[in-house]
């Protein structure tokens, strides 16, 4: 991957991470907490699965995601850069509204 684009991708990864820690210093701890195997199945599986569809590099060594399907052009990493900056727009946008919603939501000044 040529250089300017995997800054790219490092920084777009940077500043969303940056935004939700700041975001999230003035969230509310949880007052309930999930059983242990409800969380193994609604998180931890799908971080597996995850983990060992996209392999990270020759450890997995030739897994199911990482087969080349488009050409490694200049034009692709354009694109996919566009989708990460586009993706994390949409997160911070998602997380932001989500934070008004909650201030100024329908159920405002009921009991």
């Amino acid at each position: 991957m040529p250089y300017v684009f995997e800054q790219g991708l490092r920084f777009t990864w940077i500043v969303l991470l940056g935004y939700w820690l700041w975001a999230s210093r003035g969230a509310k701890r949880p007052t309930m907490q999930e059983p242990l195997a409800v969380r193994l199945v609604a998180y931890w599986l799908p971080l597996l699965v995850a983990m060992l569809l996209l392999g990270p590099g020759p450890w997995f060594g030739h897994s199911l995601l990482r087969e080349q399907f488009v050409p490694h052009s200049a034009p692709v990493y354009a694109i996919g850069l566009g989708l990460a900056v586009a993706g994390a727009a949409l997160a911070i946008h998602a997380r932001a509204a989500g934070a008004e919603l909650e201030r100024h939501g329908p159920a405002e000044g009921q009991p």
